[in-house]
């Protein structure tokens, strides 16, 4: 995914866990790697056979994914942990989601939202993460009533609950899933696709691979590739195929399910890992994929982010992710708010980054090179410094930040549908039919982006491979949490399924 953001940065992690901040959390996004799955066939394109219901999650994946889900409830929800690292979202005592203005509820269905695309092993993954993020006791009996007292007294005994998950038909998937979208139709079996030069991903994984870079790399492998096929004669060991050789004798070695592979040597398989680290990474170098498959989520990272602050203030390529992340991985997005007498406003928003490569790692610090000191234009020098003083080494400012990285951002439908050449989903299909309308109409206002200025504290969303286990977009969920310490909105206020605003569904991924 060229997402210029989350994925691109990957390479500067911070060796030691980030400093403890200094001001106030206002806003985590997060995105996290689905949990370890069965085998994942998939064409050299990225395309996959099975894509409704896919690969199934693993047992050890559910755990993992529980694991990670208790490991960020640790650094932003659950009290005293969050504390020691000053990044608490919740107000203590206020840690769990459930009905508003209930004791103990600190998040709810007017702040939280819960994304998924609609496989199985993304969906598992997002129920798995949120039942350690957001875990459940068991409701106490409820004495049978009428009336007022009765309805209290049921809604007392469910306390803490699960956010619910929201997803759309695959085919429809134009943020999660853009990747598997933004290409031409599969050639014919048996023929060549036609090569053209344009923006789509498929077209420039097909040329890449004629490439002298790819042809040097298959001379470079060939006799690791004609070992291995010479242990397993059933085996396509292409460097083009490569993923499906290297998932082989992965998901058999760590699981034994699949087919059963046979018995290679450890410096035999790191062999094999590696060269299917450098196949999956280089087809998600921004020069490939352009903006198509990772705008959407940059735009909505962006948008929620600007949501989050005016609620609590009332390259050609990019650095690239070179190793495969754990199972579970998580990355952060943090938004802090603290006073500063250099902005007009006295208020300072700080973004920052961190990752956690598997549950059982120490968030690390992930520097914005663009908008962090050292890389930051001359007239925000001051302000990236006092970001790092705020959020910590590696932090924006807010502006800055959305400078550095908004142009690769896809907040709108329309404008996805053109960089991705798309006419096959029904969204596109209307956009394609306004367009070609006596007043060539507007790009499609309502179906996409982060959507109006609404701030929440969560919302989540789970996404399958990009490249694999390749990049960490590859099968992901994606939180947004922001602290409320404004008055709740009334209950007849809150938006329906199907209502065009964040976390109604209008804006899932």
């Amino acid at each position: 995914m060229q997402l210029a953001l989350p994925f691109a940065l990957l390479l500067a992690l911070a060796a030691a866990a980030p400093q403890a901040a200094q001001g106030e959390v206002v806003l985590v996004w997060a995105v996290t790697r689905h949990g370890a799955r069965n085998v994942l066939p998939k064409n050299a394109t990225l395309g996959e056979d099975e894509a409704t219901g896919g690969p199934t999650l693993l047992p050890q994946g559910i755990n993992g994914s529980r694991a990670a889900g208790a490991a960020f409830r640790d650094r932003y929800l659950a009290h005293p942990s969050c504390a020691l690292t000053k990044t608490c979202l919740s107000l203590p005592g206020a840690e769990i989601y459930g009905l508003v203005n209930t004791a103990g509820v600190g998040f709810s269905n007017y702040d939280t939202l819960v994304r998924s695309s609609s496989l199985d092993r993304t969906i598992k993954s997002a129920a798995a993460f949120l039942s350690g993020a957001f875990p459940t006791a068991a409701p106490a009996p409820a004495a049978a009533a009428s009336g007022a007292a009765g309805v209290q007294a049921v809604s007392q005994s469910f306390v803490s609950q699960l956010p619910p998950i929201y997803t759309v038909a695959d085919t429809e998937d134009w943020t999660v899933r853009a990747y598997t979208k933004c290409s031409l139709p599969d050639a014919p079996s048996g023929t060549q696709p036609a090569i053209r030069a344009g923006p789509l991903a498929k077209d420039r994984l097909l040329q890449w691979f004629q490439s002298d870079e790819f042809t040097a790399k298959e001379a470079e492998t060939k006799a690791t590739r004609e070992a291995v096929g010479a242990r397993a004669p059933n085996l396509d060991v292409s460097l083009t195929n490569w993923w499906n050789v290297f998932d082989a004798f992965n998901v058999w070695r760590k699981y034994g399910v699949g087919d059963a592979m046979p018995d290679i040597p450890a410096t035999q398989f790191k062999q094999v890992s590696a060269i299917a680290e450098w196949l999956e990474t280089a087809k998600m170098r921004s020069n490939l994929t352009g903006n198509g498959l990772g705008g959407p989520l940059l735009g909505d990272i962006i948008a929620r982010l600007q949501a989050a602050a005016d609620a609590v203030t009332a390259g050609d390529r990019l650095p690239w992710l070179a190793t495969l992340p754990a199972t579970s991985a998580v990355l952060a997005f943090e938004l802090h708010h603290g006073p500063w007498n250099g902005s007009a406003t006295g208020h300072l928003l700080a973004v920052r980054l961190v990752f956690q490569n598997g549950p059982n790692a120490e968030y690390q610090a992930v520097p914005l090179p663009q908008c962090s000191t050292g890389g930051a234009a001359a007239s925000d020098t001051a302000a990236a410094a006092a970001a790092e003083a705020l959020a910590g080494p590696g932090a924006c400012e807010l502006s800055a930040f959305s400078r550095a990285y908004g142009g690769a951002g896809i907040d709108k439908l329309g404008a996805w549908c053109e960089a991705c050449r798309n006419n096959q989903t029904n969204g596109c299909v209307a956009y394609r039919a306004r367009q070609g309308g006596a007043n060539g109409a507007a790009a499609v206002q309502g179906a996409g982006g982060a959507g109006g200025g609404e701030a929440w504290k969560i919302a989540v969303s789970v996404v399958a491979s990009v490249a694999g286990t390749a990049a960490l977009a590859a099968a992901a969920f994606a939180l947004f949490l922001r602290k409320e310490r404004s008055k709740r909105r009334p209950m007849h206020s809150a938006p329906l399924v199907g209502d065009e605003k964040p976390g109604a569904f209008a804006n899932t991924l």
